[in-house]
C-alpha cells in the first residue's frame, strides 16, 4: 500500500516512513482518523478561543498525515505557513523520546 510514500521515505526519511507527499488527507478517506479529526476538533475551537482569534473564522482540519518513527530516526525542523494551527498526536512514543518543540 502506498508504494509513492514508501519511495519517497526511502530518498527522503530514511529509517522511517511518512505519508505527507502521498496520503495528506487521511482525515477525508479514512473513517480512522475522520473520528480523530472530530476528537480534535473541539480542542482547536477551545485553543482558538484563548488564543482570542476571529470568532467568525472556522478553524477546519485541511491536512493529515502519518510519520512512523523508528528508534533513532528524527523529524526534519520544519515550517507550516499557512496553517492557523498546527499540532502533533502520538500514539505511542517510548519513554526516552525527547519532546515536541514548537517554534
Amino acid at each position: 500500500m502506498d508504494r509513492d510514500g514508501h519511495q519517497g521515505s526511502e530518498r527522503h526519511y530514511r529509517g522511517g516512513y511518512t505519508s505527507y507527499s502521498s496520503l495528506r488527507t487521511l482525515h477525508r478517506i479514512s473513517s480512522t482518523f475522520g473520528r480523530l479529526e472530530t476528537w480534535i476538533d473541539g480542542h482547536v475551537q477551545h485553543f482558538a478561543q484563548f488564543l482570542q482569534l476571529e470568532p467568525s473564522k472556522k478553524l477546519s482540519m485541511t491536512d493529515c498525515w502519518i510519520n512512523v518513527m523508528p528508534e533513532g530516526t528524527s523529524h526534519w525542523p520544519h515550517m507550516h505557513p499557512i496553517s492557523t494551527i498546527s499540532g502533533t498526536y502520538y500514539v505511542q512514543t517510548p519513554a526516552s523520546s525527547s519532546g515536541l518543540r514548537f517554534e
